[in-house]
């Protein structure tokens, strides 16, 4: 097991020093494929949580109802209404409207270092004939499935999103809750039963009792771990980032729990800042394996240490935030705490759990 202290240090080596010289775009700039007219707040948490986590730019990928919405949340987004939606054109969606939204939206992908998709997108016939080409063309771009993205995965485009999955596991990241990851587990009909609530509770209470540590290494087949494992490897060990009281994050090989304390109330919104610190981190933990010249493509290849740090950022922020509002809390609360969640590990490298 790799000690919590080893574990720290090499999360805080991803985080890039604040120097002379650094450009506008060098700290990272993130995209977002989400934004329905029923749904606007989810992608502007996401871009705005990159933001104040430490990336430069932020842009969002939406519909057209939803573009002036976001636009008025903040002058910092930039928001290309490029999404086709069949609630919206009040009609079935013209192959050559498909071919628009996804080429249109694609041209931007070598412009951006990692992308989130998802948030807010909505359930849509539209959207369904677009979105395995605007997943599968991110190609290496770095890429958090989130939101929505699982009711096309599970119940509208299946295997063959779940192929584009496989082919593009290692630089996929999955965030689903618990009643996400039962559609995928259902989906992908895997033999057996789900780890009981009973087992997962009593392992909780073990860590509760026993580790002090707020992020451990814990065995694959522990039952905190054990069924994300098996859908990773279903995925062709795709990153999986499980929330719940403790979040579980694996790609079917090595498994971590992170236990850090936080909000003991959770608003709507939550997640989605967490999918936008985990796409910026992974970014700057694929440019940490650059300048250690590990290889994308080897096994060595790994943006684990990023998902630990954007899910441990975004815990420690909305303890902060609950710690203020208590029964009051809500997703803009969180958002203003992580300048002083990402500067106190920059200062400290170990927050207290």
């Amino acid at each position: 097991m790799i000690k919590k202290e080893i574990l720290f240090e090499e999360m805080n080596s991803l985080i890039p020093s604040l120097v002379p010289g650094r450009h506008k775009g060098q700290n990272g700039k993130i995209g977002v494929i989400g934004g329905s007219f029923e749904y606007t707040g989810a992608p502007y948490y996401g871009a705005a949580a990159a933001l104040r986590g430490g990336g430069d730019l932020s842009h969002i990928f939406c519909t057209n109802q939803a573009a002036t919405p976001i636009k008025s949340y903040s002058p910092e987004i930039i928001v290309h209404p490029y999404l086709i939606a069949g609630t919206e054109l009040k009609r079935e969606a013209t192959l050559e409207e498909v071919k628009d939204c996804v080429n249109s939206t694609s041209k931007w992908y070598s412009a951006l270092n990692a992308m989130i998709i998802g948030s807010g997108l909505g359930r849509d016939d539209a959207i369904s004939q677009c979105i395995e080409d605007l997943y599968g063309n991110l190609e290496s771009t770095l890429t958090i499935c989130d939101g929505d993205f699982f009711w096309y995965l599970t119940e509208k485009n299946k295997e063959k999103l779940a192929e584009k999955i496989r082919k593009r596991a290692k630089y996929t990241v999955l965030t689903p809750n618990a009643a996400e990851f039962k559609r995928i587990w259902d989906f992908l009909q895997i033999e057996r039963e789900l780890t009981s609530d009973e087992e997962k509770e009593a392992e909780r209470k073990k860590f509760t009792s026993e580790v002090k540590s707020p992020l451990i290494e814990i065995p694959i087949d522990n039952p905190l771990a054990v069924d994300y494992v098996e859908v990773s490897k279903k995925l062709g060990n795709v990153n999986i980032l499980a929330k719940g009281e403790f979040d579980i994050i694996t790609n079917g090989k090595e498994a971590y729990a992170v236990l850090r304390k936080t909000s003991q109330k959770r608003s709507g919104g939550q997640g989605d800042i967490m999918a936008g610190l985990v796409a910026l981190y992974c970014f700057w933990d694929q440019n940490r394996q650059n300048e250690l010249e590990i290889d994308p493509n080897s096994d060595e290849f790994s943006i684990l240490r990023g998902c630990m740090l954007g899910n441990y950022i975004t815990r420690h922020a909305a303890a902060l935030a609950y710690e203020k509002y208590k029964y009051g809390l809500t997703a803009p609360h969180v958002l203003d705490e992580i300048y002083v969640a990402i500067n106190s590990f920059v200062d400290k490298g170990l927050t207290s759990p």
